[in-house]
């Protein structure tokens, strides 16, 4: 099935799929608002991606931001800085349907090699 997913950068117009992903899949208080999820792909699209069927519908998500702290803390989860190096990840998800198939994996090698690409183009912000 991995084969099947196509990947793309997150926009704004995904974040209501994205967040009923997000809700799905994570306690209440744990998991990121609508608000978070679209200021994540505004300020950090770089760093947002998506995994899509061949039909188009989400497969599941992986965000992160960048900071320039050597550490994750509560307040990098809310504030991406562009000229960070340390990328902290905020969401690995799957559609509950279509979990233990080694998608996640699949999506976080595809999510790697799109970071590396853009560290080396200089992409920090949105994309």
């Amino acid at each position: 099935m991995d084969s099947q997913l196509a990947y793309r950068q997150a926009s704004v117009c995904d974040a209501a799929a994205i967040f009923k992903l997000e809700a799905a899949s994570f306690p209440a208080d744990e998991a990121a608002t609508l608000e978070n999820i679209e200021s994540r792909i505004r300020e950090a699209g770089a760093f947002f991606l998506l995994a899509e069927l061949p039909d188009g519908k989400l497969a599941g998500f992986t965000n992160g931001t960048l900071t320039t702290g050597s550490e994750l803390t509560h307040e990098t989860m809310y504030r991406h800085e562009p000229s960070g190096s340390l990328l902290c990840i905020h969401s690995v998800v799957i559609d509950p349907a279509l979990r233990r198939r080694g998608l996640a994996a699949a999506m976080l090698r595809q999510y790697l090699a799109r970071v590396v690409v853009a560290k080396r183009e200089g992409e920090g912000g949105s994309g």
